[in-house]
């Protein structure tokens, strides 16, 4: 299983967004599920348009999404990433900390949808849906993308 990691980048400073995608990314490596994560991706030297087709080629590949909603930050491009991820049916978790979930959040509900408030509890979620305890090796970043 291979896991795409969406949140906020540009809007929010770098440590913030090292440090919650670092626990994530921990968590994830201690139940041995592959990720990938496009904070690390280059972009120096790449268009926008580039930046954009890679991403989205690393979310087209992933079989679910952890999506982080937890500050007060637009959230454009992680919010059409949690409606495409919706849409295709992929498992997706949306973390958002200690603030209430956006009301477009509420409308999805089903078996591969949850919201959740704390990060160890969105990744077990997203293992849970997924099976993926059960026989998986990795827990790496499939795309080269890490630190």
């Amino acid at each position: 299983m291979i896991v795409y990691i969406a949140g906020a980048i540009d809007l929010i400073d770098r440590a913030t967004a090292e440090r919650w995608r670092s626990d994530v990314k921990r968590l994830l490596e201690e139940r041995g599920v592959d990720f990938v994560d496009p904070l690390y991706a280059p972009t120096v030297g790449h268009s926008a348009q580039d930046v954009y087709m890679r991403n989205r080629q690393s979310f087209d590949a992933a079989d679910a999404v952890f999506a982080e909603h937890a500050f007060h930050v637009p959230h454009y491009g992680t919010t059409v990433e949690i409606e495409e991820s919706v849409r295709r049916r992929k498992p997706t978790v949306v973390w958002v900390g200690d603030l209430r979930p956006p009301l477009y959040l509420l409308r999805h509900k089903g078996s591969r949808f949850v919201v959740a408030s704390a990060i160890p509890e969105a990744v077990d979620a997203l293992v849970a849906m997924v099976g993926a305890l059960q026989g998986v090796e990795g827990g790496r970043d499939v795309a080269g993308s890490r630190d």
